[in-house]
């Protein structure tokens, strides 16, 4: 009785949200949860043997000057809105 009361409440308070499939859509392959240990413990295993590499390289002084350039980009973009015959 109890959940009828609700699913009329429901329907009243949020009618679409009341037709939505109350079924779960979600599957998990056979045996994931059993074999989910042993594969971290070989994730981790994996990452501590292989080397680490660091493919990103960002320019000498690339934050202490960012500020700086942004503000100047944005100076110049606001004089090129201020004045039309102004060319950068």
């Amino acid at each position: 009785m109890k959940s009828e009361d609700e699913n009329m409440e429901l329907e009243q308070e949020a009618p679409n949200l009341a037709k939505v499939n109350k079924a779960n859509p979600f599957i998990t392959p056979e045996g994931y949860f059993n074999q989910l240990p042993e594969e971290i413990i070989n994730s981790i295993a994996l990452s501590e043997i292989l080397p680490v590499e660091n493919n990103f390289n960002i320019p000498e002084n690339y934050f202490e000057n960012l500020p700086g350039q942004i503000q100047s980009l944005v100076y110049l973009d606001a004089l090129s809105e201020n004045d039309q015959d102004f060319a950068i």
